[in-house]
């Protein structure tokens, strides 16, 4: 499902990662044939501003007849980070965990879907200072909505797609909004570079700063094996924290190194 962090990118990264975006990073989903009616996303960065390498990956698939509106559907994740303690980070990026999960969800030819899914996680290694305390059963519910306006894969001309969800965690015991817009140009024979301007939104419900976010930035992504294989991005961007709390106060700068990768199956 769209990420992050393309690349939609990063995440939101997930879900704002695998969807949530803060996620750094969102992936646009391919049309899925009757057949390929699953898609994965995968993706690893390095984010130069909060010190931490994370690695995502993410499987949904849905099951039953291909032509009714609302299905079931099953999710597999896995999310790591490096970094365990210094201090908070996103929670969809400090929060290193495994999940398997199953619900319904209603999808529209738009671009929007309705979700809602429980199931098991269980957390990875060490708790960093704001991770999920706990393991165990895990709700999600929540809308996403993905637009695409670009050039046909594989060809130059104009990039141009929106991302946004409104998503509720157990696991967090919070709801997260992200909204990303991307518009940039796609160079070269079989599409090989892009070049790209990026606003990212992220809001939550109770009010941590680093869950409370505006980024502006560019990025440029190479696509050196083809438009369905992996793709290389380095991306910069500025930061404003929306909320007060943040001990090195309310802007940054943001270098990410990304690698991703989606395709249906």
């Amino acid at each position: 499902m769209p990420l992050s962090r393309g690349c939609l990118g990063l995440r939101a990264r997930a879900a704002v990662v695998a969807a949530i975006l803060l996620g750094a990073v969102a992936l646009p989903r391919a049309a899925a044939a009757a057949d390929q009616s699953g898609y994965l996303s995968a993706y690893a960065l390095r984010d130069a501003h909060y010190d931490d390498a994370v690695l995502a990956v993410d499987a949904t698939e849905s099951l039953g007849d291909a032509q009714r509106r609302i299905r079931p559907f099953y999710e597999l994740a896995y999310t790591r980070d490096t970094r365990v303690a210094g201090g908070p980070l996103p929670r969809t990026f400090a929060d290193s965990y495994v999940l398997g999960a199953m619900g319904l969800q209603a999808q529209y030819a738009d671009g929007l879907r309705l979700f809602a899914q429980l199931g098991l996680s269980g957390r990875l290694g060490e708790a960093p200072v704001n991770a999920a305390p706990r393991s165990g059963s895990d709700f999600r519910g929540g809308v996403q909505l993905y637009r695409d306006w670009s050039v046909a894969t594989g060809s130059p001309g104009r990039i141009a797609s929106l991302y946004g969800s409104a998503q509720y965690y157990s696991r967090y015991g919070d709801a997260i909004a992200y909204l990303q817009a991307e518009r940039g140009i796609a160079f070269g024979r079989g599409r090989t570079t892009d070049v790209y301007a990026r606003l990212t939104l992220t809001a939550d419900t109770l009010g941590y700063y680093y869950d409370n976010v505006a980024e502006l930035g560019v990025g440029v992504r190479l696509h050196p094996f083809g438009a369905y294989a992996p793709s290389i991005a380095l991306e910069g961007f500025g930061g404003r924290y929306l909320r007060a709390g943040s001990p090195n106060g309310a802007t940054y700068f943001d270098l990410r190194p990304t690698l991703t990768l989606g395709f249906s199956f």
